[in-house]
């Protein structure tokens, strides 16, 4: 046994009886909007799909929003008060971009959440606003990271900060917004 699989073996153990199989929601494809400090989220099934686009530091007011509704073989077409996603399946994954009122455009390529990994789209509905979490995670074997994002009714964003590493519990991924914690969970089409 390698120190690796030893160190591993020894995290997982010592995770407790909480922690689920570490696997992502079936359809969740994880990607970047080309050019920004955005991540896009994407879980869709043959008739519906949710498509989350995170903005980083520097773009998460203008360009964090969710996007949800019907699919079609070609793909989807979904529209918020001041962008319009369109995106399609494009081999294993899909290929899209984000169009602004101003008539210019951001590219993005989705890929399928590696098999064994956390990688996908959560969320959380909070009283006061809704957050949105884009996980990522190329293997089992490395660790995962998060880009997220959090809107209050009032309109206010702020960053969504993972409270310790990134694990997914039975509860869903615990994350925090300044001082306050909450789990954040799968998104379903």
């Amino acid at each position: 046994m390698t120190v690796r699989s030893v160190l591993v073996a020894l995290l997982v153990s010592g995770c407790g009886a909480s922690e689920e199989a570490v696997t992502t929601a079936p359809g969740a494809l994880v990607g970047a909007l080309a050019g920004t400090d955005a991540r896009v989220g994407l879980v869709v099934n043959e008739e519906r799909g949710v498509l989350y686009v995170c903005g980083g530091e520097a773009t998460r007011a203008s360009l964090t929003r969710w996007f949800s509704g019907a699919r079609t073989a070609k793909g989807l077409d979904w529209t918020t008060d001041d962008l319009r996603v369109v995106a399609s399946p494009s081999g294993a994954g899909w290929s899209g971009e984000v169009r602004r009122a101003d008539g210019s455009a951001l590219s993005f390529s989705l890929s399928p959440a590696a098999a064994g990994t956390i990688a996908g789209l959560y969320e959380a509905k909070l009283p006061e606003g809704r957050a949105g979490v884009v996980v990522f995670q190329a293997t089992s074997a490395e660790p995962a990271t998060i880009l997220g994002a959090f809107k209050s009714t009032g309109g206010v964003f702020e960053q969504v900060l993972p409270v310790r590493e990134v694990a997914r519990a039975a509860n869903g991924i615990e994350v925090r917004i300044a001082a306050r914690t909450f789990f954040v969970q799968p998104v379903a089409p």
